[in-house]
């Protein structure tokens, strides 16, 4: 009975009610755009970094040879890989990386370029993120490199060329090998830090890492959200067992600890440890969260604008609602008394009174929320290839998309109707505060 009289007298005044529903909806698809950006941003960045280094969890080794030198190595990574295994890690994925600091040469020109080495199974993956300016990716295989743009720019070169890599072995000799181009490509999600990839086995046997051996141990988890669970239960496993690096013993920069993931475990050393020996290969645990806390420091100003517009946007619902249902008590003096003549309590006009306030927000909240995940869409499908390159770690495949969790949905749609109920409540009070007789005695 009272819902029915409620959505009565909110239809009695039709432009008026449309008109805050209005308001209310817009701040609701505002609201609802910047949040689902804002979300969707941080899952194509931790989708980006994953892919560009590998995984979520990454072991690195390092051991002292007998002439004191830091080797980056692990040199038993199916003993990781098994005893990851061991925790229950069956949905998991491995993979082995290696990386060195090399120079590319073509004809008289040459370039510093850092460089990845990568498993065959890792290429369907790398060629679903990297932006190709010229070649195939499907002739990347054995004895071919892929380069970077710049790179490829600097030293006059193109697909189809093949240029000289020199660089040092880990145990510090020069070795010189000649590759040829399959492509050139940027790679979107390494924060404009110019890669090149070599397969795993190519650069392993230009930097004389042994067959079976490899710098890096990456993990790819179904759920990335258990990255620093598993990776703590993962450093308990194996304390005691080799040596380990204390977890987050990592460079106190957050910007540094990102640069390294693309530039690899053999030139981003094992911090403080290298300024001691020790005996065997010691192993370093990093996580995708130390990875992205640099990200996430720029997505956490994103947020502060966001709730800043949040928090604008409520007050404005609350006042207009507020002085719209002020409004609406002084039009309804009589009628309130009428109805508390008929019998309705005071509780029966305080709930009518906010029946009308929650019916109107929560209609002008859902279909503004409708409106906000429909431009959201439009506007994530939508090719961002001309914004600065360095961006597009937040995009997936050049488009930004739009994503808002249910949870966040039904935050927003609550915090709505919490505040238009607040708004009401007070004209509600008065209402239901009039004395019957006073009431019908008012003109107006």
């Amino acid at each position: 009975m009272l819902v029915s009289l409620a959505w009565k007298n909110l239809t009695r005044q039709k432009r008026r009610s449309l008109l805050l529903g209005a308001g209310i909806g817009l701040g609701t698809a505002i609201i609802a755009l910047l949040s689902g950006f804002t979300q969707t941003m941080v899952v194509n960045a931790r989708e980006n970094l994953s892919q560009s280094s590998g995984g979520h969890i990454f072991m690195t080794g390092q051991e002292v040879t007998a002439s004191g030198r830091h080797v980056a190595i692990i040199r038993d990574p199916a003993f990781l890989e098994r005893h990851a295994l061991d925790l229950g890690l069956k949905d998991a994925t491995f993979s082995k990386r290696s990386s060195a600091q090399t120079v590319l040469l073509f004809g008289s020109a040459s370039r510093s370029q850092n460089a990845v080495g990568i498993e065959a199974g890792q290429v369907a993956a790398l060629s679903e993120r990297l932006v190709v300016a010229a070649g195939d990716l499907a002739s990347f295989g054995p004895g071919t490199i892929v380069i970077p743009r710049l790179t490829a720019e600097k030293l006059g070169a193109t697909a189809g060329d093949s240029v000289y890599v020199r660089t040092q072995t880990i145990t510090g000799q020069e070795n010189v090998e000649t590759y040829r181009i399959a492509a050139v490509a940027d790679d979107p999600a390494a924060l404009g830090a110019a890669v090149a990839f070599f397969r795993l086995e190519d650069l392993n046997r230009l930097v004389a890492i042994p067959e079976g051996q490899c710098q890096a141990l990456a993990i790819s988890l179904r759920d990335p959200e258990k990255s620093d669970e598993i990776a703590q239960r993962l450093y308990s496993s194996l304390e005691g067992i080799v040596p380990l690096v204390p977890l987050g013993s990592g460079p106190s920069d957050p910007m540094i600890r990102l640069l390294q993931t693309f530039q690899g475990p053999a030139l981003r050393g094992m911090d403080s440890s290298n300024e001691q020996a020790w005996a065997g290969n010691m192993i370093k645990i990093t996580t995708i969260s130390e990875l992205m806390q640099p990200v996430m420091d720029i997505i956490g100003t994103l947020k502060l604008i966001s709730s800043t517009t949040f928090i604008v946007l409520l007050v404005i619902i609350l006042v207009g609602i507020s002085n719209t249902f002020q409004m609406i008590l002084l039009e309804r003096v009589r009628e309130i008394g009428t109805l508390r003549a008929l019998g309705y309590q005071r509780t029966e006009v305080l709930a009518l009174f906010l029946l009308e306030a929650g019916l109107l927000t929560v209609a002008a909240s859902l279909i503004g929320l409708a409106v906000g995940g429909l431009l959201g869409g439009a506007l994530g499908l939508v090719h961002w290839g001309r914004l600065p390159f360095t961006t597009q770690i937040f995009l997936s495949n050049g488009r930004l998309g739009s994503y808002l969790s249910m949870k966040s949905s039904a935050f927003l749609v609550l915090a709505l109707i919490a505040v238009g109920l607040a708004a009401a409540l007070g004209p509600a009070r008065k209402a239901a505060a009039l004395e019957p007789a006073q009431a019908l005695r008012t003109q107006n």
